[in-house]
């Protein structure tokens, strides 16, 4: 429905006010350089986390990443279709990812005074900053959900593994006592890895996980404002505070960027440096529609009408929609070019047509001029048959500040070689001498894996900090097995956190260290002493009430396994330890089990898969130090699957 400007604006505000006086405490100020607070870390680990898409295979990294400024960070696919695919194959979208880097700053999309839109976040601006007061924390909501990128069925199902992955910063401690008190249903893993499920929750429940889920988003975007993620450590940065100088091409480039080339009408800069090389409004550049793009493999009249879209299908009424058709937000140019390979691909546009600044600088140039090619040519035809395409929309393209801005080649390769001083991370010898520091990993028992013959598998998480502001680029990660020599297991890892199997005997340590942008590297930091073990259901610890059975096969750790299929049948179990996980058998047979550690009831777990799966890691449970605790299952006897095995305990001591 149409709402005049006067009633959009007052949303806007009224969101930002609710937001400001429900979350301000925890979502606070972006931290200084260098430091993330724990909601700044919270986040960072939600972005990084490949477990909150349905097939536990995509994170928001996996789309935007840190070496690329949070774009696209694959060449291959940046080269043709720039379309990234979701957490299920063959599932696409239609537009590359925009950078999340230098966007929080991006107001509630509103009609500025002279009838502008501007604001909001995606390149169509429906995340609208109404809801949360904060565009790019309306923006991290989308991908979780949409089918075509991490397709959870339901938010809830973000809520409980956010809950469940065992980061290194507390949800509760970051947003309050309290704040994880969800009764999770016993079908709620299942739920949550079909693409149609959902997870039923009493109203209640249903209205907490509605909170926290807007509190990951929050989360989300206070990393996304961090210091870290938006560190103004480029070479345009350093000679706005006299740290560096322009070579004479780069200085003739801003000459003309701020001139004959009129960028600073949608990038303007600050006199004072800091700019953001945006102004969030929106415009149709013609720009060719990408023959490659998924969306057009997929359907050839596909068209992207950008934020007249949105606001036709948000209800608009023509008069307001018609003139924004095709029309998508202006980017920021910091990190335009910012790649880890000179090779390496970026493309640029919406769609992703172009392939590298010097063919759209090319293009914002000649536009206008150079001859229509016949047909929907890539970028890399239209280059050689010295034309352009049709743009993708026709109607409201900018012919006012580009298409034929009579710029000569040593022109565009001053602009380009200006745009490539405004990357992240310049001069590591006199901007960032400083080494990354990171916390000591913490192991918890993995779930939702199966054994691998007796290895256990663990993740590890910990929390990076980079004081010299160029950011973190990857994590080393050694063990040490039994006190012995250091051996690598990973030295790229992009994500504060690895899975990691090891052995059921023996101790285990690790460590890890951070290298930051600069090629700095932190001091290594080693966990506790870990050791891992696996108590078959046979052991003398275990102890049984009511009916249960012995069954033998090689698919089961040991060989055996127990079961039980009456109501109230009870496994019991002591041990010494800080984290401990269920090992059963999961199938469409199964059914569930209550979890009880010291007599007091603590969770319901659903055995239900639409599979076998054996040896598979049900439930488990962390402690901050050891302790000597007990466990009882007790079975539920579900209707038409009442049987549950008990195969194994896996403990870190």
């Amino acid at each position: 429905m149409w709402r005049a400007r006067n009633l959009l604006l007052a949303a806007g505000a009224v969101g930002l006010l609710v937001v400001t006086f429900g979350v301000a405490s925890a979502a606070g100020t972006p931290s200084p350089t260098g430091t993330l607070s724990p909601n700044e870390r919270l986040g960072k680990a939600i972005f990084f986390d490949e477990n909150l898409s349905l097939n536990r295979n995509l994170a928001c990294a996996s789309c935007h990443g840190a070496a690329v400024g949070f774009t696209g960070p694959i060449s291959e696919i940046n080269q043709h279709g720039a379309v990234y695919e979701g957490s299920v194959a063959g599932a696409f979208g239609n537009r590359k990812p925009p950078s999340n880097a230098y966007t929080t700053m991006s107001p509630i999309l509103h009609v500025d005074k002279t009838g502008a839109w501007v604001g909001g976040n995606f390149w169509d601006g429906r995340a609208t900053g109404e809801k949360l007061g904060n565009p790019a924390a309306d923006q991290a909501q989308g991908p979780f959900l949409n089918p075509k990128e991490q397709a959870l069925p339901d938010s809830a199902c973000v809520v409980y593994r956010v809950f469940n992955a065992g980061y290194g910063v507390d949800f509760e401690h970051v947003w309050g006592a309290g704040s994880r008190s969800i009764a999770w249903p016993s079908d709620v893993e299942t739920s949550c890895s079909l693409p149609n499920g959902t997870v039923t929750l009493s109203t209640q429940d249903r209205a907490k996980a509605d909170v926290a889920y807007d509190r990951i988003a929050l989360s989300i975007a206070a990393y996304e404002a961090s210091a870290e993620v938006n560190t103004f450590s480029s070479k345009y940065d350093a000679a706005s505070t006299g740290e560096a100088k322009l070579t004479a091409l780069e200085q003739r480039g801003l000459t003309l960027f701020e001139g004959k080339a009129g960028c600073t009408a949608c990038h303007p800069l600050l006199p004072t440096g800091d700019a953001l090389f945006t102004d969030f409004t929106y415009d149709n550049l013609g720009v060719p529609q990408n023959p490659e793009n998924p969306a057009v493999l997929r359907d050839p009249t596909y068209v992207d009408y950008g934020l007249g879209g949105y606001l036709k299908g948000a209800g608009y009424p023509a008069a307001v929609y018609e003139p924004e058709m095709g029309k998508l937000k202006v980017p920021t140019l910091r990190n335009v070019d910012l790649r880890p390979s000179a090779g390496f691909v970026k493309a640029y546009g919406a769609n992703g047509y172009f392939k590298s600044l010097e063919a759209i600088v090319h293009f914002y140039n000649t536009r206008d001029v150079l001859a229509r090619c016949p047909g929907p040519y890539t970028e890399a035809e239209a280059l050689k048959a010295n034309c352009w395409p049709a743009p993708e929309v026709a109607a409201n393209v900018n012919t006012v500040q580009l298409g034929n801005l009579g710029l000569s080649p040593s022109d565009e390769a001053a602009i380009v070689a200006y745009l490539k001083t405004l990357s992240d991370g310049y001069g590591p010898a006199t901007i960032d001498t400083t080494a990354p520091s990171v916390t000591a990993p913490a192991a918890t028992l993995r779930t939702g894996v199966s054994l691998s013959g007796a290895a256990i598998p663990l993740r590890l998480a910990w929390t990076g900090t980079d004081a010299g502001g160029s950011g973190i680029a990857r994590y080393e990660l050694a063990r040490s097995t039994d006190g012995g020599t250091w051996t690598t297991v990973s030295s790229s890892l992009t994500a504060p956190y690895a899975d990691v199997p090891v052995p059921s005997s023996g101790t285990v340590r690790f460590r890890v260290r951070a290298v930051d942008r600069a090629a700095n590297t932190g001091a290594w930091v080693t966990g506790q002493t870990l050791t891992p073990r696996l108590f078959e259901q046979s052991s003398t610890s275990v102890t049984y009430a009511g009916t249960w059975s012995t069954t033998t096969g090689s698919a089961y750790s040991g060989s055996s396994a127990t079961y039980a299929k009456a109501a109230g049948a009870s496994a019991s179990y002591t041990f010494t330890g800080r984290s401990i996980a269920l090992v059963t058998t999961k199938a469409p047979t199964r059914g569930t089990v209550k979890v009880y550690v010291n007599g007091t009831y603590v969770a319901t777990v659903d055995l239900y898969a639409t599979t076998t799966k054996y040896r598979a890691l049900a439930w488990q449970k962390t402690w901050s130090t050891s302790g000597t605790r007990t466990v009882k299952l007790v079975v539920v006897g579900t209707s038409g699957r009442p049987r549950v095995d008990l195969d194994a305990f896996a403990v870190l001591k």
